[in-house]
């Protein structure tokens, strides 16, 4: 199943290809090359980094301005839409984060949509009391983020 998923995930236009997927169930080990962003993650946007550079001293700066309506409207949505085919495929996301958000030429993609799949992040219910899945919350934590 975990190949299967991956596979059908590598072509969904809202997801970060990963260029290789290698497994070993003997050894406990898996190996997922992707290409590297030239414009790095949805945090590296929203504070104008470099993402080459050092997490630390990139984060350290006070980004200058949210994002413009247009553009959180846009990101928004190809997040969703990302969400979306993750859950058509029985995969839950709950690690969704300004950080896992690749961002290129205006197109926002998830990344690291494997590690629920390889039980490295369980998905967790809901703390609003309600049956609210983790998703949403997560996604509305993103756009505020974004806004602000």
């Amino acid at each position: 199943r975990f190949a299967q998923v991956l596979t059908k995930l590598g072509s969904a236009a809202w997801i970060y290809p990963m260029q290789h997927v290698e497994y070993s169930l003997q050894h406990r080990r898996c190996y997922i090359l992707r290409p590297v962003s030239k414009k790095g993650s949805l945090k590296d946007y929203m504070y104008r980094a470099t993402p080459l550079h050092d997490s630390k001293k990139k984060y350290s700066v006070v980004r200058t301005k949210p994002c413009k309506l247009e553009d959180l409207q846009r990101l928004g949505r190809q997040i969703l839409l990302g969400l979306q085919a993750l859950a058509q495929n029985g995969v839950p996301y709950p690690q969704l984060s300004l950080t896992n958000v690749v961002f290129e030429d205006k197109h926002a993609r998830l990344s690291d949509v494997e590690n629920t799949l390889l039980g490295l992040e369980r998905p967790c219910c809901a703390l609003d009391g309600e049956s609210t899945p983790i998703e949403v919350l997560k996604f509305g934590m993103v756009l505020l983020q974004m806004a602000t």
